[in-house]
């Protein structure tokens, strides 16, 4: 079988690293910024321009070759270029119908990913929500003196659901940074229904581990 050619500067023209990234669902900042490939974030540190990228956080660089070997798990660049011409249609290849399908399987998790973290992210803002009206239910209810025997509600339930809360709020963080899909779908059903009053998370903190 004679050996598969790849214009390696033909693809760099072709497939930018802008519509790579969006291929994966990726988000870009108006300012030019999305999360980076290279390692786990919160926040964008990784700068994108059409034939290049450059993390600010982990100081990694590379083109659209090494964003596709990431972003596929390819193992090699010659690998990377199979999927990126099967995918975007620009050379013709052996397998480019099993290399088009492995490469929709991959953006296809990627996006799967990046909505796990979405929802993770819209449930720690509502914990944090929480948390502050719990503090700041603690802080207006507390006892005046000692001598006080009546307990103001809040304040009993303050106590009573602060740690819980920042606990909750702790495993969002670490969700959020592996998106391990199993945990996350545990933990979203778990925090919504503490939210709604209906279970205590801390019934079962051993399943999540």
């Amino acid at each position: 079988m004679p050996r598969e050619r790849f214009d390696i500067e033909e693809v760099k023209r072709r497939v930018s690293c802008t519509e790579l990234l969006r291929s994966f669902g990726h988000s870009i900042s108006d300012k030019g910024f999305a999360k980076c490939v290279f390692h786990s974030e919160k926040t964008g540190s990784m700068r994108v321009w059409e034939d290049h990228v450059y993390c600010f956080g982990c100081h990694e660089r590379g083109d659209v070759i090494d964003l596709a070997k990431e972003l596929y798990g390819a193992h090699d660049t010659a690998e990377a270029l199979r999927m990126l011409c099967g995918a975007f249609g620009i050379c013709a290849v052996s397998d480019t119908n099993e290399l088009a399908e492995r490469a929709r399987i991959a953006r296809q998790k990627a996006r799967e990913r990046t909505n796990r973290i979405e929802k993770l992210k819209t449930v720690y803002y509502k914990l944090i929500a929480e948390y502050r009206r719990l503090e700041m239910n603690r802080e207006r209810y507390a006892p005046r003196s000692p001598t006080e025997s009546e307990l103001h509600p809040l304040f009993r339930e303050s106590l009573n659901r602060l740690a819980v809360i920042e606990d909750a709020l702790q495993r969002c963080e670490w969700a959020i940074i592996d998106a391990e899909r199993k945990y996350c779908q545990w933990l979203l059903c778990r925090v919504a229904k503490y939210l709604n009053g209906s279970t205590d998370f801390t019934e079962t903190r051993k399943e999540s581990r």
